[in-house]
């Protein structure tokens, strides 16, 4: 009778850790599928068109912002994370540290959430609707730049 219950603990428990493995290896599928570069463009209130492009290579994100002239207004470095809650995914960056502009140097080390969806084409990201995010709701729409071939 205890070596019965004893098979069921060991298979318990490894049931209870198999998700796991199975969600780290979803989160390494989901950084290769936001792996690359993707630019975007916006006008500020002065009606100045920017524009920015953002970078993901493995757990890295770089987001560069120029402005009307190519000039490099700002830019930023993050360490990300992907994690998958129901239908909803979530990129999670942190450890930002400013390259370029006004707060050069500084650094971010709190985690700011946002939900995302990604294709070949386009980076989704809705912005504002998570606790701990940003309180301003907004969508981003990044387009993927494509290498020449």
């Amino acid at each position: 009778m205890c070596v019965a219950r004893s098979v069921v603990v060991v298979a318990g428990c490894f049931v209870l850790a198999t998700p796991h493995l199975v969600a780290a290896d979803d989160a390494a599928d989901e950084l290769k599928k936001l792996a690359g570069r993707y630019e975007r463009s916006f006008t500020n209130r002065a009606g100045v068109l920017f524009r920015e492009i953002k970078e993901i290579d493995g757990d890295q994100m770089t987001v560069t912002t120029f402005d009307d002239v190519n000039n490099v207004v700002h830019a930023h470095t993050s360490t990300i994370k992907t994690e998958k809650h129901g239908p909803a995914r979530l990129l999670l960056f942190f450890n930002s540290v400013a390259l370029a502009g006004p707060h050069k140097g500084e650094k971010q080390f709190e985690t700011v959430p946002f939900i995302y969806r990604v294709d070949d084409d386009k980076l989704v990201e809705a912005w504002g609707v998570l606790e701990g995010g940003p309180s301003q709701a907004m969508m981003i729409t990044w387009n993927r730049i494509k290498d020449a071939k």
